[in-house]
């Protein structure tokens, strides 16, 4: 201890736990008689299976020299040399087992981890830690080379949302030592009495913990400033793990684009990602590892995992570009006419639904996964829609005479036509001109 406290310590009492402290066998016992009167009062009672008397002599735990009871009224057994006993959850003997506890609670904590992940538990309520990425690999939660970085990062952001146990115990040290700098209580200001010179004299403190906390962030701890520390420290956070994840040129450069251009709103691309809550895990494994070019194409087992050596890396469907996730999801030709006629006439629905039901043609706009199809045509007495439906001119010529959906407003005088593409990123620009 740095220092000696002034005030005198009797009993530590927290709800239903309590700690007693006597010098002697015959005080602790009229202590204990006067807590037991107390709690009497208030209808509380002794759990004999919870209770200990624990012997400390010159700051060692020794064996009681009885080797019994050593208050034979409440049958409270004592505690032998090397026994440890629980306050407020955690084990102690004549110090707290920090150790101990993390080791105990490391092994619960990966004990029901596997429980989680092995069970079909909606994604959105998991949590995650350094320590447990091996469990949810092997439950196919994530892919063996997904980015760290994204598992820790905001969904709104493209990650998955998880929270690392070591940034929630490092953001917890911080925030501690802000709240019992400025806290003018009695009991903190105990606590406050070792802290302070602990830390000054380089010993272990939470203060000095918690600077150090807020150093790997790139920050300085002032705990005389220190208003807003909570989001200062998340902000903090999310710039460390961007900065990862755009250091990282295969997984993070696809999240990387979409979060740097101006022409996309970040939650509008990964809106999925907070709304679906009850999207199962592997759905979006998937697509993470989607975003982050994991798909076992050639140039992807090639250039990236050495697993195929200098082999052939033209595409085996089409043969005619190197097989990459960018061709596969929008540059094949022998996928035109299928899968990406497919997911094109799928997301066009979602649009052409809202529009209907603008115009009053259905009461309802069906979810986006409905297998049911929009009718090509829908007409009202003012107004009429055409899905796919191509268009006739008697007195020219029209090249590009099918339009994805057109609404002919005959009251406005009005005709809105829609024409939807899904391009890859970098071939969007091209797309509008």
């Amino acid at each position: 201890m740095s220092k000696p406290v002034n005030s005198k310590v009797t009993g530590l009492l927290y709800i239903d736990d309590i700690k007693i402290f006597a010098a002697s066998k015959s005080k602790l016992e009229r202590v204990m008689k006067m807590f037991e009167s107390s709690m009497e009062d208030v209808g509380l009672q002794w759990n004999l299976k919870k209770c200990a008397v624990a012997h400390v002599k010159k700051g060692v735990q020794v064996t009681a020299v009885s080797g019994g009871r050593v208050v034979e009224s409440t049958r409270i057994p004592c505690l032998d040399d090397g026994e440890r006993y629980k306050f407020l959850g955690v084990l102690e003997s004549v110090r707290q087992e920090d150790k101990l506890v993390l080791e105990c609670a490391a092994t619960e904590y990966l004990r029901r981890l596997s429980v989680i992940w092995t069970s079909p538990v909606s994604d959105y309520n998991r949590v995650i830690d350094r320590e447990a990425r091996k469990i949810v690999v092997e439950s196919g939660g994530r892919h063996l080379c997904s980015s760290n970085a994204l598992l820790y990062m905001a969904k709104s952001r493209g990650g998955r949302g998880l929270r690392s146990v070591e940034m929630e115990c490092k953001a917890t040290k911080m925030k501690g030592a802000v709240r019992l700098h400025g806290n003018e209580d009695r009991a903190p200001g105990m606590v406050r009495e070792f802290e302070e010179p602990a830390a000054r004299m380089g010993r272990r403190s939470n203060f000095k913990e918690a600077a150090k906390c807020t150093e790997e962030l790139g920050q300085e701890l002032d705990l005389e400033h220190a208003q807003g520390i909570k989001k200062e420290v998340r902000r903090c956070q999310i710039e460390k793990l961007e900065d990862e994840i755009r250091n990282q040129r295969w997984q993070g450069r696809l999240v990387t684009t979409r979060l740097e251009d101006e022409s996309l709103s970040a939650d509008g691309c990964f809106w999925w990602l907070t709304e679906w809550k009850n999207c199962p895990s592997h759905t979006i494994a998937g697509l993470v590892g989607l975003y982050e070019q994991l798909l076992p194409t050639r140039v992807y087992t090639i250039q990236k995992t050495h697993t195929s050596g200098e082999g052939e890396v033209r595409c085996r469907l089409c043969g005619k570009a190197p097989e990459s996730v960018a061709h596969i999801l929008s540059g094949c030709s022998a996928l035109a006419q299928s899968k990406y006629l497919s997911r094109h006439d799928a997301a066009l629905k979602v649009l052409f639904y809202e529009l209907l039901y603008d115009e009053g043609f259905i009461d309802e706009i069906p979810p986006w996964y409905s297998p049911d199809k929009p009718k090509p045509v829908y007409e009202s007495e003012n107004v009429k829609t055409y899905l796919n439906v191509p268009i006739y001119a008697d007195q020219q010529e029209v090249r590009c005479n099918r339009v994805d959906a057109r609404i002919v407003n005959h009251m406005c005088k009005r005709v809105m036509t829609l024409e939807m593409s899904c391009p890859w990123v970098n071939s969007r620009t091209r797309k509008d001109e």
